[in-house]
C-alpha cells in the first residue's frame, strides 16, 4: 500500500512540469530573463533559484535514502515534524509572505538551459518519491544550509514540490507582467 504522502506529492510533482512549460512556451530567451517592472526574479533567475536548492539538497537525500534502504522492515507511516511542517506551510502557494533566499540559493547568472535542468530534477523528485513507497520516510536529515534544521525524508520531499509550486506560481505572476 502506498503512502498517503506519496501518493498526494506524486501527483502535485506531476503536474510541475505541463506548468513550467505553460509558463516559458513561446517565450524568447530575453523574455526569460526580464524581470518584472515591480522588481523581483526573472523567469530564468527563479528557475535558477530552483535548480540551486534542487542541487543542494541531491548529497543529503542519497544519504536518506541509503539509511532508509538499510533499515528495511516494515515502513512507518509518515509523520512531520515540527520544522518541516513549518517549512511546508511557509512554502504553500497561495502563501505571498516574502522570504528571502539564503545566500547560497540566490541566483546569480542562470545557467543554459535552466528549464531543462529544472525538469530533469523534477522528474528525479518523482522518481525518489515513487521509491519511497515501502521505504521509513520518517529517517531524519539535515538541511544543506544549517546542521540542526532537521526534517524528515517524506517532508524533504514534499518541501520540494511545495517549493516548486510557489515560484511557479512567481514565475506565472512574472509572466503576466513582462506581457503588459
Amino acid at each position: 500500500m502506498a503512502h498517503s504522502f506519496v501518493q498526494e506529492y506524486l501527483a502535485r510533482a506531476e503536474a510541475l512540469e505541463p506548468r513550467a512549460l505553460a509558463v516559458t512556451r513561446d517565450l524568447a530567451p530575453a523574455q526569460l530573463a526580464q524581470s518584472p517592472a515591480e522588481g523581483g526574479w526573472s523567469i530564468a533567475e527563479v528557475l535558477e533559484h530552483l535548480c540551486l536548492t534542487a542541487e543542494s539538497y541531491e548529497p543529503v537525500l542519497d544519504r536518506a535514502f541509503a539509511t532508509a534502504r538499510a533499515r528495511g522492515g516494515t515502513p512507518r507511516p509518515f509523520k512531520g515534524t515540527l520544522f518541516g511542517t513549518l517549512l511546508r506551510k511557509a512554502l504553500l502557494e497561495g502563501n505571498r509572505n516574502a522570504m528571502p533566499a539564503p545566500r547560497p540559493w540566490r541566483p546569480l547568472t542562470p545557467r543554459e538551459r535552466v528549464l531543462e535542468t529544472f525538469l530533469l530534477q523534477t522528474r528525479g523528485v518523482m522518481a525518489r518519491l515513487r521509491e519511497a513507497d515501502g521505504l521509513d520516510v520518517r529517517v531524519m536529515l539535515a538541511s544543506p544550509l544549517a546542521w540542526f534544521i532537521r526534517m524528515n525524508l517524506a517532508e524533504a520531499l514534499a518541501i520540494h514540490v511545495v517549493h516548486a509550486e510557489r515560484h511557479l506560481a512567481q514565475m506565472e505572476r512574472v509572466r503576466a507582467s513582462i506581457a503588459r
